[in-house]
């Protein structure tokens, strides 16, 4: 784009400098004409003169003025074509001047395009981000949802654990007891049955 910009500039300032140049050239072209118009009024007058002085040179005055006349004509010639040529010059600087601005338009309407091309693709990487966020915050809490629910079936299961084993202790304290109990009765027995032998 730079590049482009530059030969557009590059273009324009040769542009500028061949219509200076033929600006320049016209001038010089112009001051030609004028000395020459210069010319052909004291040639006007030397012919004048000459008819005054001799009729016998007529001819050869006619023939002269004739041959100035066609310079003259040439020279008018020459220098409308030179306005031509620098009239088309300048419609060409014209229409260079218009055309690089409209570049210079284009150029900027398309780096206008590429910085909301930009911004664009970052907001909508910072939307996925975003939902990939939602849906990682979404697993964290149905895990900890799962976690609680495990925690708290744990924790039944260790509430059932601990009354089976207070059960478990409390039956085996009442055989304990009943078996203690059950020798002592024995025992006394014996003794009774000891002693009345």
């Amino acid at each position: 784009m730079e590049t482009e910009l530059a030969n557009a500039r590059e273009s324009e300032f040769k542009a500028m400098t061949q219509a200076k140049l033929t600006e320049t050239a016209a001038n010089m072209e112009k001051g030609k004409t004028d000395e020459l118009l210069k010319h052909v009024s004291e040639f006007h007058e030397v012919i004048l003169h000459s008819k005054l002085a001799a009729i016998e040179a007529e001819k050869e005055k006619s023939a002269v003025l004739c041959e100035k006349e066609a310079e003259l004509q040439l020279v008018t010639a020459t220098l409308a074509q030179a306005q031509e040529q620098l009239e088309e010059l300048r419609k060409q600087t014209e229409i260079v001047q218009f055309l690089e601005n409209e570049l210079l338009a284009k150029s900027e309407f398309i780096e206008t395009l590429q910085i909301c091309n930009l911004n664009l693709k970052k907001a909508m990487n910072l939307l996925w981000e975003l939902e990939r966020t939602k849906i990682e915050v979404d697993e964290i809490r149905g895990r900890e949802n799962e976690a609680q629910v495990e925690i708290a079936l744990l924790k039944s299961e260790v509430h059932k654990g601990r009354s089976k084993i207070a059960a478990a202790k409390a039956t085996e304290a009442r055989a304990e007891s009943i078996k203690s109990g059950l020798y002592r009765n024995t025992s006394q027995t014996n003794i009774s049955q000891i002693m009345s032998n």
